[in-house]
Formats: C-alpha cells, structure tokens, sequence
C-alpha cells in the first residue's frame, strides 16, 4: 500500500496503519508527507485502480514529518 503511494510524485514519504475505529473495527490509515497540495480524496481514487479493496485505506492524512 505505502509502495502504491508512493508511486505519486508529489508523494515524499507514505506510512499505513491500522487504527482501531468503531468497536473490533479497523481501519488502515495512510499518512503522506508532500511539499506540494495534494487532494486527499484523488490519491485514494489512483488507489482505487491499483489496489484491491480490502488494501484501500479508509482515509488519507497529509502530514509535515513521519516520526522516527
């Protein structure tokens, strides 16, 4: 999934997790870090071609730094 990301240029560096939700739900939630705007829902659309849908991540978060 973080290699799918990744393929998107403006993509520097892209992290997935899963995130407990609802109860015994969860989620995969991927986290980008761009220097350019980037529209969250278009990523998730490009995912939608490349990826099956039990890999897509329920939602995309734009961040400045991925922690160590």
């Amino acid at each position: 999934i973080e290699q799918a990301l990744l393929l998107d240029e403006a993509i520097r560096q892209a992290v997935v997790l899963a995130k407990p939700y609802a109860e015994g739900d969860v989620r995969l939630v991927g986290f980008v870090v761009t220097d350019a705007t980037v529209d969250p829902e278009a990523i998730l659309a490009t995912l939608c071609t490349q990826l099956p849908a039990y890999m897509l991540p329920y939602r995309i978060v734009v961040i400045d730094s991925i922690p160590l």
